[in-house]
């Protein structure tokens, strides 16, 4: 799968969920997400736990820059048993601990994340799936102008390379295994 993607911290949670709502955007649910990293970079592998109760394994790839990213990804679900068999297997990284409130505007999934020890942030995922490449690029665009979203004041990288740089003084795995009401 192909989506187009954008993140970008948030100062002001209020004015963005607003400006969401105004959108016609479509309220879909909360979730807690852990994301447990084996591979960081270009190319990126994680298992996914949503609330306790469903997994994913997920691998993608984009080039970490500024902007309006385009994405390559896969998303397989798991059972618990294979999560935990992954996790034993190959070697964590990073692990990040977020909770997620998702809305989505036709293609687009509008994610509002509150990410332990890096703040709030918005992520635009328009997903190629149903529609063209250019029809998604003008459905993006049209997102970013709905919710007022400046593309230079965009995060280049993921939230793994962020807690990573956060953390660099460490030689282990950046673990964060607590919601502590994020």
């Amino acid at each position: 799968m192909t989506n187009f993607e954008i993140k970008v911290k948030v100062h002001d949670m209020d004015s963005i969920i607003n400006a969401i709502k105004k959108s016609g955007a479509t309220y879909q649910c909360d979730m807690h997400h852990i994301d447990y990293y084996f591979n960081i970079g270009t190319f990126k592998e994680k298992i996914r736990d949503i609330n306790g109760n469903e997994y994913q394994e997920i691998s993608y790839s984009r080039t970490e820059t500024f902007g309006r990213k385009e994405s390559k990804y896969n998303i397989k679900k798991i059972k618990q048993e294979e999560k935990n068999a992954l996790l034993k297997q190959k070697e964590i990284l990073c692990v990040v601990n977020k909770a997620r409130t998702l809305w989505t505007y036709k293609n687009t999934r509008i994610h509002l994340d509150n990410v332990m020890g890096l703040g709030r942030f918005l992520e635009l995922e328009t997903i190629i799936k149903d529609i063209s490449a250019p029809k998604g690029l003008k459905e993006f665009k049209e997102v970013l102008e709905l919710l007022k979203i400046n593309q230079e004041d965009t995060v280049a990288c993921s939230y793994s390379d962020l807690i990573l740089k956060n953390q660099k003084s460490y030689s282990s795995p950046v673990l964060i295994n607590k919601f502590a009401g994020i």
